[in-house]
């Protein structure tokens, strides 16, 4: 489940990064 981790966390981080920088 570590490449799980590793895709989930980059697309929350960008979807996290994309309302805060909207």
């Amino acid at each position: 489940m570590s490449s799980l981790d590793s895709s989930a966390g980059e697309i929350v981080a960008a979807l996290w990064t994309t309302p805060l920088q909207s």
